[in-house]
């Protein structure tokens, strides 16, 4: 069983180590999840053994990541949720990536709303940023509901995809 080091009502936030490998291939390496974060739309088993590490260096050099959820009453693995360093200092981007079986259960806002107050409020992170494919229609409601505005539309070169970027300032989420 993972150690929480925060909680929702049915999920667990841990933190990747070397022994989720197993729950970090079977999230990236789902079509359903790659399409949103890479245009050859799937990972090899050395992009996500990398992802992992990225992860794990994150978290020892920064104390984020996009940290791995469980359901708290089975212990099953749901995804990720989390945070990552933006180019603003007081900024960081919220992000989240779950299973398509854990899809349309609420559990991503469930996560993504106890992220938004843990880093608000625990470590007073001034402003949030999100980015969302555009074709991703439940996460564009998603940020929406939580408060997010549009900032902009922009490609990124390191997963060669266009995204909406948008923006959260403390005070303002919903």
């Amino acid at each position: 069983m993972h150690r929480y080091f925060i909680e929702t009502e049915r999920i667990g936030f841990s933190v990747w180590t070397t022994d989720d490998l197993d729950d970090a291939l079977s999230l990236f390496s789902s079509p359903q999840v790659a399409r949103y974060l890479c245009a050859k739309g799937f990972f090899t088993d050395e992009e996500i053994i990398a992802r992992l590490n990225n992860e794990m260096t994150n978290q020892n050099e920064n104390g984020i990541q996009y940290w791995p959820i469980f359901l708290k009453e089975t212990g099953e693995f749901i995804g990720c949720c989390g945070l990552h360093m933006t180019s603003k200092a007081a900024a960081r981007e919220i992000g989240f990536d779950l299973k398509e079986a854990f899809w349309h259960r609420g559990l991503a806002s469930e996560a993504a709303r106890r992220v938004i107050v843990y880093a608000f409020d625990y470590l007073h992170i001034k402003e949030l940023h999100a980015r969302v494919h555009p074709e991703n229609t439940a996460s564009l409601r998603l940020i929406r509901s939580l408060g997010f505005e549009h900032v902009d539309d922009f490609y990124d070169e390191r997963s060669g995809l266009m995204y909406k970027r948008f923006k959260l300032i403390r005070g303002y989420q919903n």
